[in-house]
């Protein structure tokens, strides 16, 4: 490789970690209660309960509001909480999961910046559920049990951080592959299939490791 292919990948990765660790931390705050409650009281029109969201950007799903956007554009973040619970067979309400979102540091720059990572974690313990977070898809994929439920947060381009990040809910078959929501490609037999051209940044794993339930 050379020189400046190396002092490129080197800026490449203080930029994202730099947005995981400083910026994401300091840009997400609270939506204000009036915003929220408005967007609550929008949300709950056309809400869906029980059934997953398989593409943001469907009719019935890109016109939520979530802080000052539209799920279609920043809800990645709570849509993947969301579908983890329906994954998992817990009571879930997407107008809900998008206004605990609002209401706590986890939508950065109002939403219009997606959702704060460490806050992904936070939404999945407040709905019941243990999570812990793990920092590679190696590593998540020897945690997850079948039929287990995670979280996954990629850069959508490697080594990149312009292109933006997308969160999305996986879980493990009995077979070892895995299946994506929210999410293209939506199978593969290894979460790198899933990962694609992206880069993976950041995981919750839901439940005990592997072997230890």
């Amino acid at each position: 490789m050379s020189g400046g292919g190396t002092l490129a990948g080197g800026f490449a990765r203080l930029a994202q970690w730099l947005a995981l660790a400083v910026f994401y931390p300091l840009a997400a705050w609270p939506v204000g209660r009036f915003c929220a409650q408005q967007n609550l009281a929008q949300n709950r029109a056309r809400d869906l309960t029980g059934r997953p969201v398989l593409r943001q950007m469907d009719p019935e799903t890109r016109w939520l509001r979530c802080g000052a956007s539209t799920a279609g554009f920043a809800g990645c973040g709570p849509i993947s909480v969301y579908n983890v619970l329906v994954l998992l067979g817990r009571p879930a309400s997407l107008a809900e999961v998008i206004f605990s979102f609002e209401r706590s540091r986890a939508l950065a720059l109002g939403g219009r910046a997606g959702s704060a990572p460490r806050a992904v974690g936070r939404a999945l313990r407040r709905h019941g559920l243990a999570c812990r977070r793990v920092r590679s898809a190696a590593a998540l994929e020897k945690a997850l049990a079948p039929g287990g439920a995670a979280v996954v947060m990629i850069w959508n381009k490697r080594g990149s951080i312009t292109a933006g990040a997308h969160y999305f809910a996986v879980q493990k078959s009995a077979d070892g592959g895995f299946a994506a929501l929210n999410h293209q490609p939506q199978q593969a037999p290894a979460l790198a299939g899933l990962i694609g051209g992206g880069q993976f940044a950041a995981g919750f794993v839901i439940g005990p490791p592997a072997g230890q339930e």
